[in-house]
C-alpha cells in the first residue's frame, strides 16, 4: 500500500457550508468509452449525475488549481485531463471520509460497509462508462473471487460489488460522484441482468434506481452496458495496470 503521507497533492480546506450543485459535461473529455459499441451516452448525461461539493469543506489538486489561478481563473467546465495517478489517489484520500459518510445514508447493500472491504485497484482510475470519473472497485467477502478477474466464472449469491466515484474539475476541485453497486441475487431474479441487482446511489445518499425496486428503469442502462461482459458474469474489470495482484 502506498504511503499517503507522501501524496499531499490534494488539500482539504474546511470552511463554511457549501451546497452548490454543478451540472457539467459529465461524459468527460478524452476519456475512452469502455464499451464503444454501446450507445449509453444519453443516459450518462442526465440530472442524476449532478455533482455536489462537500458540504463541510473542499478538496483540491493543488497543481491544477494553481495553474487555473495563474491563467486568470477562466471559465472552465468538465474534468481535468492531466490528473496524475498520485494526484488522483491523494484526491481520493482527501475526499474519502466525506463520500463514505454520504453514501452511508443509504440502506442499500454495501453502501455503509464497503469502506472496510478489500479494494481491488491499486489506485483510482477513470471510467468512461461512469461519467468519465475516477472510480474505485470494492467487493465483499462473498465476492472475493473478483480478484481472479477474467479467470473467474459466476459469482455466488450474496456477492456485492461497489464502485465509488469522484471527479477533478478544471479548477482543481474534487467533486463527489455517485455510488454504483451490484448485488448477486437468487437464480431467477432477473434474467437480463444475470441475476444482478444494479443500484445507483446519488451524491446525496439517495437511491436513484434499483433493478429490484422503484425506478428500475433508471438502471436499465447499467444492464445494457454490462451485457457486453456476459462471458464474465456481466462484470467489467479495471485496466490491468491498476489491478491488485
Amino acid at each position: 500500500m502506498k504511503n499517503w503521507k507522501t501524496l499531499s497533492l490534494a488539500t482539504a480546506i474546511v470552511g463554511g457550508m457549501t451546497t452548490a450543485a454543478i451540472a457539467a459535461d459529465l461524459i468527460g473529455e478524452g476519456v475512452p468509452h469502455q464499451n464503444p459499441g454501446l450507445a449509453i451516452e444519453k443516459e450518462l448525461n442526465t440530472n442524476f449525475f449532478t455533482q455536489l461539493a462537500a458540504s463541510d469543506g473542499k478538496c483540491y489538486v493543488d497543481r491544477i488549481r494553481d495553474e487555473w489561478k495563474a491563467a486568470g481563473k477562466p471559465k472552465v467546465k468538465g474534468w481535468a485531463e492531466d490528473v496524475t495517478d498520485d494526484e488522483a489517489e491523494a484526491a481520493y484520500r482527501c475526499v474519502f471520509n466525506k463520500i463514505a459518510s454520504i453514501y452511508a445514508k443509504s440502506d442499500e447493500d454495501g453502501a455503509k460497509e464497503y469502506g472496510g472491504w478489500k479494494r481491488y485497484n491499486t489506485g483510482a482510475y477513470t471510467s468512461g462508462t461512469h461519467g468519465g470519473r475516477f472510480v474505485n472497485s470494492y467487493a465483499n467477502a462473498a465476492a472475493s473471487n473478483y480478484g481472479k478477474f477474467e479467470e473467474f466464472g459466476t459469482m455466488p449469491v450474496g456477492s456485492v460489488l461497489v464502485k465509488d466515484s469522484f471527479g477533478v474539475n478544471k479548477r482543481g476541485e474534487v467533486r463527489i460522484g455517485p455510488l454504483f453497486t451490484m448485488v448477486k441475487m437468487e437464480k431467477g431474479f432477473n434474467e437480463a441482468s444475470a441475476d444482478w441487482n444494479y443500484v445507483l446511489i446519488t451524491p446525496k445518499g439517495q437511491t436513484r434506481g434499483a433493478t429490484a425496486g422503484p425506478n428500475a428503469k433508471k438502471v436499465n442502462f447499467c444492464i445494457k452496458c454490462h451485457e457486453a461482459a456476459a462471458e464474465w458474469d456481466q462484470m467489467f474489470f479495471m485496466p490491468e495496470e491498476y489491478r491488485v495482484q
